[in-house]
């Protein structure tokens, strides 16, 4: 007998709610990590089966392994971009990873004396070569000139980012109350985040610490409830023009009211530059909390000194790019989205913070509509919120949302315990669901209870952190219309 609830599809008028990754692997077959890195690199099996190899699934996790080895730049790479799916790697940085290309025969030398040389230990691989044979490792840096020695003044590079508050390598704690691009009231287009912690005590005196290596470009009070703010500059691998850290709402002097640092001075990530402020020193009732902002050198500019905070753009953020730009006629500005910068920088630790959504409406079957035995398929359809603010993924099929199965009340058969690959009719493209943005999800009942009563499936959604967010569910009542539907409650055509 088929599940009562067999069916998931996902079916958008607006903006598709995509949550799964996938069918699981079979007990022999490819790992979900393996699956994901050969979506994402279709040019993987054609070139191994050219050199001869098994390519059926039973192999694929053999292949994967194989090309990361000799690979392991790209294979990181990957990891990260399946990253709901695979454990991470710390890739070497550019640095290493140039003169590695140019000197192909560093890493078999140290291989062959027995050293470790995966991607996470070839910065310490280098770091030896360069103490036994200075000379090579200076023609090498020399021909990696950009990548490891870039005329900048000697800012120190910013490899590595943390996050400004909390446990920084996590953020535990902390969330985020406004996010890039949202407006509050009368203000429209905020150009960073507002930090807050968990719990809705006063962040008043938390420490604030530089999020990368960086030199520290202004410290100076701010107009109105700005209080004092830090600005740090960067030079970031990757990125051709200079980054800028800007932190707001600050007191950025210590108890013996000295400066915890000045224009100037290198700064290291983690490093304490002041503690958040407290609004009431300037006569406003805001609740403290820190401002946080990453952009480039166009919109440090523009702004003319500080800046407002807000752009007077609203909601001109599209949360599938790294940045926006809210100029009206400029060109150039970035103002990028903080969490996600650093995420895609950090040295380690748990996303930030927990995954938030709330239940818009019911968009088909209001709860307790009656629905005839004899009728067969419906569908069940709610419009939820993304409300996590603080995570740097949007819901998507590749980040590993799915919608799952939490209880069900009187169903004659156990349900499916999650949303199966959501593909209507094999087209739908995966869509996601910015923070801020809803998004509908539809259940497909195929087959209804023919006996009557009341029955109840409950599900939530589920991220890479577990599950998360408000319950929604299906709740009908079956009754014996006799085969002769009676009124518009009772009969609800297919959708």
């Amino acid at each position: 007998m088929k599940r009562t609830l067999n069916k998931i599809v996902l079916f958008s008028l607006t903006i598709a709610l995509l949550l799964c990754c996938g069918f699981p692997a079979l007990a022999d077959g490819p790992s979900p990590c393996t699956q994901c890195i050969l979506g994402i690199r279709p040019d993987i099996l054609p070139f191994y089966e050219q050199n001869g190899w098994d390519i059926s699934p039973e192999n694929h996790n053999n292949i994967i392994d194989n090309w990361c080895g000799i690979d392991p730049v790209g294979c990181c790479a990957a990891k990260f971009d399946c990253r709901a799916k695979c454990e991470l790697c710390d890739p070497p940085n550019i640095c290493t990873q140039c003169i590695l290309d140019i000197r192909p025969d560093i890493l078999p030398f140290y291989e062959q004396n027995g050293w470790d040389i995966s991607p996470e230990n070839q910065d310490n691989i280098i770091d030896n070569w360069c103490g036994i044979d200075p000379v090579g490792c200076g023609e090498a840096r020399s021909n990696c000139d950009a990548d490891c020695d870039p005329d900048d003044g000697e800012i120190p590079r910013a490899e590595k980012w943390d996050f400004p508050v909390g446990n920084s390598t996590s953020c535990d704690g902390w969330w985020v109350a406004l996010g890039l691009g949202q407006d509050n009231g009368n203000l429209k287009g905020h150009l960073g985040e507002d930090w807050n912690r968990w719990g809705g005590s006063s962040d008043e005196g938390e420490p604030v610490r530089a999020a990368a290596n960086g030199r520290v470009h202004t410290v100076d009070t701010g107009p109105g409830s700005w209080l004092d703010v830090v600005i740090i500059e960067h030079v970031v691998p990757g990125i051709s023009e200079h980054i800028y850290s800007f932190y707001g709402h600050l007191l950025k002097y210590n108890d013996a009211h000295n400066n915890y640092v000045s224009e100037g001075e290198d700064v290291s990530k983690g490093q304490q530059i002041g503690t958040i402020g407290s609004f009431a020193d300037r006569g406003y009732t805001l609740s403290p909390h820190l401002h946080f902002e990453i952009k480039n050198q166009t919109a440090l500019d523009n702004e003319f000194g500080i800046g407002g905070g807000y752009s007077g753009k609203s909601n001109d953020y599209n949360c599938e790019e790294d940045y926006y730009d809210p100029s009206d006629g400029i060109d150039g500005n970035r103002y990028y989205h903080p969490t996600r910068f650093i995420e895609s920088r950090k040295v380690g630790g748990p996303s930030c913070g927990p995954d938030k959504s709330s239940f818009v409406k019911d968009l088909t079957l209001p709860d307790g509509v009656v629905i005839c035995s004899d009728q067969q398929t419906r569908w069940k359809g709610w419009r939820l919120k993304n409300t996590c603010f603080n995570r740097p993924w949007i819901w998507s099929t590749t980040e590993g949302y799915r919608a799952v199965r939490i209880s069900h009340e009187n169903w004659p058969e156990s349900p499916e315990d999650f949303v199966p690959f959501p593909s209507p009719q094999g087209s739908l493209e995966p869509l996601t669901v910015c923070p801020g943005q809803e998004g509908d999800l539809y259940v497909e009942l195929d087959v209804l209870p023919s006996a009557e009563g009341t029955y109840k499936a409950t599900y939530k959604l589920e991220g890479p952190s577990g599950t998360f967010g408000t319950e929604f569910w299906v709740k009908i009542v079956v009754v014996d219309c006799g085969g002769s539907p009676s009124g518009p409650d009772i009969y609800l055509p297919t959708k």
